[in-house]
């Protein structure tokens, strides 16, 4: 059967090296380690963090059906790039962009400035399309 929802999030201009984990700096002394376990454009780091926002939301809003965390894994752009920070005097550093705010389209979940680099995909198959 097919699965009502699909997501597909592409980390852009990553390349196949682009390996979650850490690796012992052993790797290093080995030819190509470095390159072959390490994206030049990608920390290993930064890759967790946003699988595990993803993974969390769906996890929540497909499971859980939380409608709050639905929001976090169906943003209004689906390039990050393209997304805008609220208009407000309230923006400070370090501050989390919040679902539903009317003047913006940045993705939800995210501090200004770091939803950078990403695209998110996603389509909804209605259940009389499902095969069993």
């Amino acid at each position: 059967s097919r699965s009502p929802e699909k997501y597909l999030l592409a980390f852009q201009n990553a390349g196949h090296a682009m390996t979650p984990g850490v690796f012992p700096p052993e790797a290093d002394d080995y030819a190509y380690g470095a390159t072959a376990t390490r994206d030049p454009v990608w920390r290993s780091e930064a890759i967790a963090m946003v699988q595990q926002h993803f993974v969390s939301g769906f996890l929540d809003a497909v499971i859980r059906n939380d409608q709050d965390a639905r929001r976090l894994i169906q943003p209004d752009v689906s390039l990050s790039n393209d997304g805008i920070w609220p208009d407000s005097q309230d923006n400070k550093p370090g501050m989390f962009a919040e679902a539903g705010t009317a003047d913006a389209s940045y993705w939800p979940g995210f501090q200004r400035g770091r939803a950078r680099g990403l695209q998110l995909e996603f389509e909804f198959n209605e259940p009389s399309q499902l095969i069993e």
